[in-house]
């Protein structure tokens, strides 16, 4: 879909600084017709410019935007957007602003605008935010042309990027909301506006942002000041429906209680899949999920509860849930030289270990070492949880526990059994010291935070097998 240059160079007041001219000018120096007419989506990253594209020179940490404006034009993009002067003559036209990562975020809501008549679903929550997102996009997929945020760009730069890859002529549109701190769930829903909004889970999970799962809970609820009809929630959470109702919109649950409104009447979890029956308004129906476990299951409730707020026929919708792909690193089984590998590196919080913890217990069928790391941005909390952690561990009675993270001495309190515990100091060590010690038939466990990169683990032991069996 193709946006005007013009309108977007007005709403954010920026000065043009074209080819050829040294000095920056303002929209009344300029005429319309020297501009380029449009550009078709918003791109920081300059390998990833097509032409049409509209690049945006953010300044980060490690590198600065401003350094790859040449690339960018070189690949076709239509003008770029800068905060400094460029230090050398350009080919292209560049709107000069005062921050390019407010121009992006200004960029998303003059798109957002564009997009009224596509039907957004807003999710949130403190784990499943992703895998959630997948199952309603699969869904709707079925039922009519819908865009989602790709892998987990969710925040307030994906949330532009994701937008701008509209075309403007979909049905339904999915949007996934992270944060840190209190007031980026606010923001992001804010532009994102949805029609329906969804808590996944309230967990322990960024707390060094919020403090709190009471402050978790708030951080997660802004979304609803921003939601325009429908607020799906778990059923155990009293504060967040009674949030929506505050603010006089439908209220719908999902979970495994009696009172919800969306609940699993039975599930059968096998290893690479789960079939569930579920109960929800419109009567009973049958599901597969292409993933195994109870808390996959209940994320494709709250997909499905979306699906039936937007006034949508559930029976395709229950197809489409079959095709969902979920990315790399969420619950994915490996086979690798006949040991059972259950990836689930790509995230950790004290829930979802407890619910991969109870999965796992109930399906291996041979002994488990588990890989596990540390569980980032808790907070004061950290030693507490890990302790937690730990102790859940060991009532799976694994065979050994390699652990990766600063949290292995809490961990290790936790689980009490030192004799099968070690503590490693990166991923590749962990693969090292865990292959001479696997079996046929015997399963791993690979679970922590992505800071920790368990999935260099996983590499590793795929790398190890595959020279052993040479």
């Amino acid at each position: 879909m193709s946006r005007r240059l013009w309108d977007l160079s007005a709403r954010l007041g920026a000065q043009w600084i074209m080819p050829h001219r040294a000095f920056p000018e303002t929209d009344a120096d300029l005429h319309p017709d020297s501009l380029p007419a449009t550009f078709t989506r918003l791109v920081i990253d300059s390998r990833e410019v097509t032409p049409g594209s509209l690049f945006f020179a953010l300044p980060g940490e490690r590198t600065d935007g401003h350094r790859f404006v040449a690339t960018a034009f070189g690949k076709g993009a239509c003008a770029a957007v800068v905060q400094q002067e460029p230090e050398e003559e350009l080919s292209g036209p560049c709107l000069l602003v005062e921050s390019t990562r407010s121009a992006l975020w200004e960029a998303g809501r003059m798109i957002r605008e564009d997009l009224e008549r596509v039907r957004m679903v807003g999710i949130t929550g403190s784990c499943g935010k992703t895998s959630t997102k997948e199952f309603a996009a699969a869904a709707l997929g079925f039922l009519g042309k819908t865009t989602a945020t790709r892998g987990n760009a969710n925040n307030d730069l994906g949330l532009p990027l994701t937008l701008s890859r509209f075309d403007g002529d979909e049905q339904f549109g999915v949007l996934e909301m992270g944060m840190n701190a209190f007031g980026e769930i606010d923001a992001l829903a804010s532009v994102g506006t949805p029609e329906v909004g969804i808590v996944t889970s309230i967990f322990p999970a960024h707390l060094e942002g919020v403090g709190s799962l009471d402050g978790v809970r708030r951080a997660k609820g802004e979304m609803v000041a921003h939601v325009r009809k429908v607020w799906i929630v778990p059923d155990t959470e009293p504060a967040l429906i009674q949030l929506g109702r505050d603010r006089g919109l439908r209220v719908l649950t999902f979970g495994r209680t009696p009172e919800a409104d969306f609940r699993v009447v039975s599930l059968d979890c096998g290893m690479e899949h789960s079939d569930l029956r579920l109960s929800c308004p419109a009567g009973e129906f049958d599901a597969r999920i292409p993933v195994p476990g109870a808390h996959q299951a209940e994320n494709a409730l709250a997909a499905l509860a979306a699906v039936y707020a937007l006034g949508q026929p559930l029976e395709p919708a229950i197809l489409g849930l079959e095709e969902a792909q979920l990315p790399g690193s969420r619950s994915r089984i490996l086979r690798v030289f006949g040991v059972t590998v259950f990836d689930d590196c790509y995230n950790a919080s004290p829930g979802s270990m407890t619910a991969v913890f109870g999965w796992i217990d109930k399906v291996r069928t041979g002994p488990l070492h588990m890989v596990l790391g540390d569980m980032l941005e808790l907070g004061d909390t950290s030693p507490r949880l890990h302790r937690e952690a730990g102790a859940q561990a060991a009532r799976l009675s694994p065979a050994s526990v390699l652990y990766v993270g600063e949290h292995a001495s809490a961990f290790a309190e936790g689980y009490g059994c030192p004799a099968n515990f070690t503590a490693c100091g990166s991923p590749e060590d962990a693969a090292d010291e865990l292959l001479p010690h696997l079996a046929h038939g015997d399963w791993v466990l690979v679970k922590a935070s992505h800071g920790v990169g368990l999935h260099r683990f996983v590499e590793r032991l795929q790398e190890l097998t595959s020279c052993a069996c040479t």
